[in-house]
């Protein structure tokens, strides 16, 4: 078998301490130590304000719904996408789910997957809360990687997880948070058939579908106060209690999952293959990382070539199998990988 001197440069990040690689900077975990709640009270306030205002007058042009009084529950599919503009194999990791357990830690400021005050619905701690008293309402799914490319690139589109119409929106809002800031988001606020209610919340800046229903609603971005690119999912039923959709022991606020398809708690998968003729640079928030991918590589020459994996949710002693092969198909390398430590840099 052929050998050479490349390097096979494995990038795995996850949350909920399972793998984090970092080389200075990876990529972030999307979480500022020092970050309150995504919204206010007061902003949840006129947020379902809004809501109402729009349901009083939508109600009156009788145009909310044409199934009105259909009760059947809302299931959703997945809320992300690629854009025409990216064809990575995934784009997203999930760094907090709902905190289901009502105590805050009130020696620090911010509490990050600390089992003694965060639970989410599987009975870990994929989740926080803060001194103030808040704990986390809703589903965070960061891009990963290079989040703030993809941003800028429109690369990963939010798209309605169910049947419904839009009942308020706001955009227009700074967009490339990175820190603790009380600035308002963009966001999109959907109501259903049964009466629930759904809000994408720190969508990109002008990205919000001009429409009252369809199926694009926006660009996952950094707005309002946001560390990073993610979507915050934040869901209501019809009494508008905050439900938790992930169907799991610890989750008191359901007993069903509000999936068409749950996907499992750790949810492992190759988000990018790449290969560079130079390191990444990996730049601090809000600046863009520098990566130069090549199409094809001289097998015969591959010094300061470097192929870069990313992944999600690979949890120590997990083992993977790289290959490499030639464009006949016939096999170059190959070389298994069993995560014991945050990062390989390996030769063949």
């Amino acid at each position: 078998m052929n050998k050479f001197n490349g390097f096979l440069i494995i990038i795995l990040l996850t949350t909920n301490n399972i793998v984090l690689s970092q080389q200075d900077k990876v990529e972030e975990f999307r979480l500022n130590p020092n970050a309150l709640e995504c919204l206010s009270n007061d902003q949840r306030t006129k947020i379902w304000n809004e809501i109402d205002n729009n349901l009083n007058q939508l109600n009156k042009e009788k145009s909310l719904f044409p199934f009105s009084n259909k009760q059947t529950i809302t299931q959703f599919n997945w809320v992300l996408r690629n854009s025409p503009f990216n064809h990575d194999p995934a784009v997203y990791a999930i760094s907090a789910h709902v905190d289901h357990n009502p105590t805050v830690d009130t020696s620090l400021y911010f509490t990050i997957n600390n089992p003694l005050f965060n639970k989410d619905y599987n009975c870990g701690s994929r989740t926080y809360d803060t001194k103030a008293g808040y704990n986390h309402q809703g589903t965070d799914i960061y891009t990963y990687p290079f989040g703030w490319n993809k941003m800028d690139n429109s690369e990963v589109e939010v798209v309605a997880g169910a049947d419904g119409v839009i009942i308020g929106k706001s955009d227009g809002n700074f967009d490339r948070s990175c820190r603790l800031n009380t600035n308002n988001w963009n966001a999109i606020y959907v109501m259903h058939s049964d009466s629930s209610y759904v809000w994408y919340g720190h969508l990109k800046k002008n990205s919000t579908t001009a429409k009252n229903i369809g199926e694009y609603l926006g660009i996952v971005g950094s707005s309002g106060n946001s560390s990073g690119p993610h979507l915050h999912l934040e869901i209501y039923n019809a009494n508008r209690q905050l439900i938790d959709p992930w169907l799991g022991t610890c989750n008191p606020t359901t007993n069903t999952t509000w999936w068409s398809n749950q996907r499992p708690y750790y949810d492992p998968a190759i988000n990018k293959l790449m290969i560079t003729k130079n390191l990444v640079q990996f730049k601090p928030s809000p600046t863009q990382d520098i990566y130069q991918p090549v199409d094809t590589v001289d097998l015969n020459d591959v010094r300061n070539t470097f192929f870069y994996c990313f992944g999600r949710d690979i949890r120590k002693s997990d083992t993977l199998h790289f290959e490499i092969h030639r464009p006949d198909n016939s096999l170059f390398d190959n070389t298994p990988f069993i995560f014991n430590n945050t990062a390989h840099f390996s030769s063949f």
